[in-house]
């Protein structure tokens, strides 16, 4: 997206304002034009910045010549990886269905936990709500 912008500063700096008997404090106008001058140049000064990096970071990226295809390898292992787990909260879920709020808990109980908190919290390191199994949006 580019920016459009439709002032210069220079613009700005040589705009005139014509004078009427009640008109406005030329002084104060002018302080306040000149202000908008300064972070007007400052705008065009880090916009310049930023088009010179994205160019720099182009070219770098152009001249990587980086293939998608071990991405996509990465992906698919990723995606295969979160369908274990899935299986794996699937089943753990399943062992815990007669467990109730009173009740006292075992050693068992107790590894079966600390196994869902370490599922949970490598489904969310790797993007996904494990409470939805969908992938949370940054």
């Amino acid at each position: 997206m580019e920016c459009k912008v439709k002032l210069t500063g220079q613009e700005i700096f040589d705009k005139k304002f014509k004078k009427g008997l009640k008109g406005y404090d030329a002084d104060e106008v002018d302080k306040f034009l000149d202000a908008i001058i300064k972070d007007y140049l400052e705008f065009q000064r880090y916009k310049e910045a930023l088009e010179e990096e994205n160019r720099r970071l182009s070219g770098l990226l152009n001249s990587a010549n980086i293939s998608s295809a071990p991405l996509l390898q990465e992906k698919q292992k990723l995606q295969e990886r979160v369908r274990e787990l899935e299986i794996r909260n699937a089943s753990l879920e399943k062992m815990f269905e007669g467990l109730k709020p009173g009740d006292k808990p075992t050693a068992e109980n107790i590894e079966y936990i600390k196994k869902c908190n370490r599922l949970s919290d490598f489904l969310y390191s790797i993007g996904y709500n494990p409470d939805t199994l969908k992938k949370n949006d940054k």
